[in-house]
């Protein structure tokens, strides 16, 4: 590693970047399988970065791609503050991201999902890259607390108010029951979770260590438990990141209630809220409802193994989900 690259580890550096390209993020969903190439400017300040995951797709291809629990990586870099001219801000981020892509190493399968911001993916499609659309949905910060409400669906609305009756909001999940939830969700779709029990409890370790987490359950007057959610958050950003009901219960609008909760902490602390991207239409009519905007983003990716190519297209997608 050189002297320079050294600098993405600094504190002062690593409080600009968003949670998911952070270090202890990092360390804490992909340990030991993650790296970072930076570029420079002419002070040999660090003016972009491109954080990756690697490892072995079934053990043979090489891989870059996303980390699990994380929303996105990818591309991040800083405008000097002498940029004030489109034609400049696109010329300086075309650069950086040509000096980022050109210094991954190898590898026979690449694919990450930029932030929202990143707008311009040109850079990779003149290098034979190809992309996806995808959506999340997004709050900016709204301190009129009446304004966000009256912003809410009908239908969202009329769930707060009925959970408020039936149940109560108590902070902290204890970590076996973000498991359990986790799992139940996967059981009901007759899948097992992706998410072993040892990810799920580094993450919770390292996010309570950075003071970047907070969670709620719904419970009713019994203490059984409606639902749970999971939150993560930078110094700008509250994202969403488990939010799971318990389906062999009533629907007492939990899930509502717990998300509703989530976005107050983060209107309060001066933060936006993302709820993360979905493609699933049951989830996105949800989300919707809480007057979220709808923002796309781009999910990169690039075969430079022709056999895992074909190996992919042959079986329908089945190995690797474009």
């Amino acid at each position: 590693m050189n002297n320079n690259k050294q600098k993405y580890y600094l504190p002062e550096f690593q409080e600009k970047l968003p949670i998911f390209m952070k270090k202890w993020w990092l360390d804490a969903v992909c340990p030991n399988q993650w790296d970072v190439v930076c570029s420079f400017d002419k002070e040999n300040n660090i003016n972009g970065v491109l954080v990756y995951y690697y490892f072995k797709q079934f053990g043979i291809f090489s891989s870059i791609g996303m980390p699990p629990l994380t929303q996105f990586s990818g591309i991040w870099f800083d405008y000097p503050n002498n940029i004030v001219h489109l034609h400049q801000r696109y010329k300086h981020a075309k650069d950086i991201a040509d000096e980022l892509m050109d210094q991954l190493p190898k590898v026979d399968f690449y694919q990450q999902q930029f932030h929202f911001s990143w707008g311009d993916w040109q850079p990779f499609y003149w290098k034979g890259y190809r992309q996806n659309t995808r959506y999340t949905f997004f709050i900016a910060n709204q301190p009129n607390i009446d304004l966000l409400w009256e912003n809410l669906k009908g239908k969202v609305r009329t769930s707060i108010r009925k959970a408020q009756s039936l149940l109560k909001i108590e902070e902290n999940v204890e970590i076996s029951t973000l498991i359990r939830f986790q799992n139940m969700t996967f059981s009901k779709k007759n899948i097992n979770s992706p998410l072993s029990n040892d990810l799920i409890q580094n993450m919770v370790k390292h996010s309570l260590n950075e003071k970047s987490c907070k969670s709620w359950k719904a419970i009713d007057k019994q203490g059984t438990i409606y639902g749970i959610v999971y939150i993560v958050y930078d110094e700008t950003t509250v994202y969403l990141l488990f939010s799971n009901i318990d389906h062999t219960l009533p629907n007492l609008g939990a899930i509502y209630l717990l998300i509703w909760e989530a976005i107050l902490f983060a209107m309060k602390t001066g933060r936006n809220f993302d709820f993360e991207g979905t493609m699933l239409q049951e989830v996105e009519s949800v989300f919707r409802g809480f007057g979220a905007e709808m923002k796309p983003y781009f999910k990169v990716y690039k075969f430079k193994n022709g056999w895992m190519e074909a190996l992919n297209f042959l079986t329908n997608q089945r190995f690797i989900k474009l």
